[in-house]
C-alpha cells in the first residue's frame, strides 16, 4: 500500500471540506452585505458603482416557477400555446438511481435485477470509490 498517497489523498480530501466550509462562510457574509447594499442602491437609484477597478451593478432577473402541483397542467398549456418545444418529458436521475439502488431485487452478485421493460433501456454500473472519514 502506497502510505504517500493515502495520506496525500487524506489531506486534499480534508482541505477540500474546509475550502467548502469557508465558501459556506463567504456566501453567508455576501448575503447579508447584498441584502444592505441592495437597499442602499434602490434608495439613491444607483444602478451601478466601480470601485478598485470592479463594477457593481444592480441587475434585474425575471424567473418563473411552476406552482405546487401544476406541471402537467402547464405542460397542456404550453403545447395548446404552441410552446410545446419547451415541453419535454424526462426521468429524474436522482429518482431513478434511488429506485434501481433500493427497490429492486438482486442477483446473487447484489447487482438490482431490472424489470424486462425496462433492462434494454438502461444500463447499470457499479462504481468504486474512495471515501475518507474522521476516525
Amino acid at each position: 500500500m502506497n502510505d504517500t498517497l493515502i495520506q496525500q489523498f487524506i489531506d486534499l480530501t480534508i482541505r477540500k471540506r474546509e475550502t467548502k466550509e469557508l465558501e459556506k462562510e463567504l456566501s453567508e457574509q455576501l448575503d447579508e452585505i447584498e441584502k444592505v447594499l441592495m437597499e442602499e442602491f434602490t434608495l439613491s437609484g444607483t444602478q451601478r458603482t466601480t470601485k478598485r477597478g470592479h463594477t457593481v451593478s444592480l441587475t434585474r432577473n425575471i424567473t418563473p416557477s411552476v406552482k405546487g402541483g401544476m406541471q402537467p397542467d402547464l405542460c397542456h398549456a404550453m403545447k395548446g400555446l404552441g410552446l410545446g418545444d419547451m415541453v419535454k418529458e424526462s426521468v429524474n436521475y436522482q429518482t431513478l438511481g434511488s429506485w434501481v439502488r433500493n427497490d429492486l431485487d438482486r442477483d446473487p452478485d447484489d447487482m438490482p435485477i431490472l424489470p424486462a421493460e425496462v433492462s434494454d433501456l438502461l444500463n447499470v454500473y457499479e462504481l468504486f470509490k474512495l471515501r475518507v472519514t474522521k476516525a
